[in-house]
């Protein structure tokens, strides 16, 4: 661990590469997923210095960000955990010496059984409220309210519930989530595209599943773009960045083809029937 004031880069614009939908469940290879993510990420930075981040989006039951800040992760000895300032935020070096920025955040399920990520939160924001309540407690807190899309969820009444949403949102106040489970040959939902023509951005992420292996999935699917990037405050940055209406975010990466994202859904189904 760092003492206070210990990072020594000032603040300057720099590329982020970030996986923005990570789970790091217990049943999945930790430094594994840090060390894939981090290589994936750097190979599609354009920048040789470009900072790599992934955001953590753990739901109801799961620290994992708790036992990276606290130095019960687990992790091998060859990898660096160093909490930063702000308290949402851990910068992890590898055992390969590759960085790689971690973030915490939650995972909300809402009362239509929707998905509200809340990235760089610490807050225990409760399933189960309404989604447009969700999103403003996500605001309210600080953090980043992002509405994700997940199979099947966007549909009839919920469809109705998502429009509502992002009618009822300005750019900056939120975010759509856009996830590597959509897969290839699914054209871009109606209200993804809603969401952009209003401009509200949408962020990429690889949502690895709660089974042994999925976690080669992080860093498959991301986002890119340029920001004032400040390592004292590196929560601060990113923060500023979403929540910028005029910021350039560009997915990058891709999603799962049909059969790599029929086979996932099925070892996840049968993961939860053992």
């Amino acid at each position: 661990m760092i003492g206070k004031g210990a990072w020594t880069q000032v603040r300057s614009e720099m590329e982020l590469v970030a996986d923005t939908h990570v789970h790091i469940y217990p049943v999945h290879d930790a430094a594994g997923l840090i060390r894939a993510c981090a290589d994936r990420l750097r190979g599609q930075a354009q920048s040789p210095d470009a900072v790599c981040a992934l955001f953590l989006t753990e739901g109801q039951g799961f620290h994992f960000f708790d036992r990276l800040r606290d130095g019960s992760h687990g992790l091998p000895d060859a990898f660096r955990v160093d909490p930063a300032d702000e308290p949402e935020a851990v910068r992890v070096t590898g055992d390969d010496g590759n960085r790689v920025w971690i973030f915490s955040g939650r995972q909300i399920v809402t009362a239509e059984r929707l998905e509200v990520l809340a990235l760089t939160s610490f807050d225990g924001i409760p399933d189960g409220a309404p989604t447009g309540r969700t999103v403003e407690g996500v605001h309210e807190s600080g953090a980043i309210p992002v509405l994700s899309w997940a199979p099947g969820k966007w549909f009839f009444q919920r469809g109705d519930v998502v429009r509502d949403v992002i009618e009822g949102h300005a750019p900056g106040r939120l975010l759509i989530g856009d996830t590597a489970l959509r897969p290839t040959i699914w054209p871009e939902p109606s209200l993804m595209k809603v969401a952009r023509r209003k401009g509200i951005a949408v962020l990429a992420g690889s949502d690895p599943l709660p089974f042994a292996g999925d976690e080669t999935q992080a860093g498959g699917y991301g986002v890119r773009g340029a920001l004032d990037f400040d390592e004292n405050k590196p929560v601060s940055s990113v923060r500023a960045w979403l929540t910028d209406p005029n910021a350039h975010i560009e997915r990058i990466g891709k999603r799962n083809g049909p059969v790599e994202m029929l086979a996932r859904m099925m070892k996840h189904r049968k993961s939860k029937n053992l």
